[in-house]
């Protein structure tokens, strides 16, 4: 088999394994590279908080975000670097991230506190490290937003 042959399998298994990722296991997420194609020809409807994040060794970038209660959240999320996993056991969040690989994670930020998130794929000494976390603020004391919740 050439060269090109494997390399064109590999793309074809890598986009396969993005688009058919089923780790997160809410009814509000959406997963997948099909997913950020959609959010780039029409918007969501309903969603108020976008954030855009990096994954590489070792941090997320933001590491901290914050929304209100009741907000409906897109992260987008791309490694730039290695394969890394995205979890976040209080909203049931599990997903792979490939290099190159846009992936999108909705949902309705509707637990108010702090819920820290992290890689869960190996990627590397610094992995342990890895953390993040989503300050969801409580209604009373909502940040202003345009956002109607």
């Amino acid at each position: 088999m050439s060269k090109s042959c494997v390399t064109a399998a590999m793309v074809v298994l890598l986009v396969t394994f993005a688009c058919c990722a089923q780790g997160c296991k809410s009814a509000t997420c959406t997963t997948g590279s099909v997913a950020a194609a959609q959010a780039a020809s029409a918007p969501y409807e309903g969603i108020c908080r976008v954030v855009t994040m990096t994954a590489r060794r070792f941090a997320f970038n933001p590491s901290t975000v914050v929304v209100n209660e009741g907000d409906n959240v897109r992260i987008e999320i791309t490694s730039v670097d290695v394969a890394h996993g995205f979890n976040m056991p209080d909203y049931k969040i599990d997903i792979p991230i490939l290099p190159g690989v846009p992936q999108v994670i909705e949902f309705t930020a509707d637990k108010p506190g702090t819920h820290e998130f992290h890689c869960d794929l190996y990627c590397g000494y610094g992995h342990m490290f890895m953390r993040g976390k989503l300050i969801v603020v409580p209604k009373e004391k909502a940040i202003p937003t345009t956002c109607k919740t």
